[in-house]
């Protein structure tokens, strides 16, 4: 089931925890950066890897693509309809910021079809929004949800960020609780990442923020998992949630390792085993275009060793966890042979075939998922099988 991803690089204001690329916003710049998109497009004609696809979802993210006006988008998604082959019933999504849409640009946006909305909420608190350098209100954020029913959209996720410095657990609950009253179809629910030379680390650094602490995260991600399930929504990846028959389709193609193309400047594509990369510079990108050019900046062929690494670090943050018997097929070798060592580490010495659980890995039915506690330490789990 491919994919494809647009990159739309423009903000109106730069959050303080964003190290997407991304630009302040020019009409000028815009409407240079749309005319690369499109011969961006045209010069994959002749690429039949990619033609000969039959894509299940068009995602634009960013940046801030709801920037863009009914218009512009509809151009884009006219022109990947023409030359690439789209399923009739495609999940189209588009990343939205509260502050740059209204009722008419919702309305446009849905009869131009496009069927799902990611609403970049974040937070209702007008502190947290403050410190996450938001550019919308909570009255703006809590409007938008209302107009897009009101609009016709009826696949709607919402896009929440826990452990903000001061927040405390009270203040995520009110989140939550607020949240699940629009009854969203899906729910992102991130842990603050302070990353390097973002706005955030630099307050951070300086003690104008203490960080939250690793203990109250702990917290608030436990109390997600067991508020949202109480609520009809189901645990199916690390940060998303989503009631019956609403998963992020776009999404599960990166988990599940499947084709996925990457248009705009620093999208990156993906079909098995290469991976590559566009360059992160409207002027690199630009300039590539205009000698009708590719304009990548890398490209990676995985080896069967690094194949696996990715088979294991995907499998595991889904839910259902990583399918140990097809694992065994594809790269011809016993994963419990192969990783006896972290298995062992994890609480894990044997497998009879019956299900055995650890405190971090249950294993069952051919799968070995993570335990609540699993997630809680993803990382330090993905490590130990490197």
């Amino acid at each position: 089931m491919p994919g494809i991803y647009i990159h739309i690089p423009f903000c109106l204001q730069k959050c303080s925890y964003c190290d997407f690329y991304s630009v302040k916003s020019t009409d000028a710049a815009i409407q240079r950066y749309l005319l690369d998109l499109k011969k961006e497009i045209l010069l994959y004609q002749d690429e039949s890897e990619w033609r000969e696809l039959k894509f299940q979802t068009i995602y634009f993210g960013g940046g801030t693509p709801s920037i863009l006006d009914p218009v512009q988008l509809f151009e884009i998604i006219q022109l990947i309809i023409k030359n690439f082959q789209i399923e009739s019933n495609a999940e189209i999504t588009l990343e939205v910021n509260p502050e740059t849409v209204n009722a008419e640009k919702l309305h446009n946006f849905y009869q131009i079809g496009i069927n799902r909305l990611n609403l970049g909420i974040q937070s209702f608190d007008k502190n947290e929004l403050r410190i996450l350098n938001r550019i919308h209100s909570v009255s703006k954020a809590i409007e938008s949800i209302e107009l897009a029913r009101i609009a016709g959209f009826t696949n709607l996720g919402l896009d929440f960020i826990f452990g903000i410095p001061g927040q405390r657990l009270a203040d995520w609950r009110k989140n939550l609780n607020l949240a699940v009253s629009f009854r969203p179809e899906h729910l992102s629910i991130y842990g603050l990442t302070i990353e390097p030379r973002t706005l955030l680390a630099k307050k951070v650094a300086s003690g104008e923020l203490i960080p939250s602490p690793e203990e109250l995260e702990r917290q608030m991600f436990l109390e997600t998992i067991h508020f949202l399930r109480e609520n009809g929504y189901e645990h199916y990846e690390i940060s998303n949630y989503a009631r019956p028959g609403f998963r992020s389709q776009h999404n599960q193609i990166y988990w599940r390792e499947e084709p996925y193309l990457g248009l705009g400047a620093s999208a990156h594509s993906f079909n098995p085993p290469v991976r590559y990369w566009n360059v992160a510079n409207l002027n690199g990108y630009h300039e590539s275009l205009m000698q009708n050019q590719f304009p990548r900046k890398g490209t990676e062929i995985l080896t069967p060793e690094q194949q696996k690494i990715e088979w294991i670090f995907l499998g595991l943050r889904r839910r259902e966890g990583l399918d140990f018997m097809a694992f065994n097929q594809r790269f011809n070798c016993d994963f419990f042979t192969e990783y006896r060592t972290p298995l062992k580490q994890l609480g894990i010495n044997n497998f009879t075939g019956q299900k055995i659980e650890s405190e971090y890995l249950v294993i069952e039915n051919e799968y070995i998922k993570l335990t609540e506690t699993g997630f809680l330490v993803y990382d330090e789990i993905c490590a130990k099988f490197v």
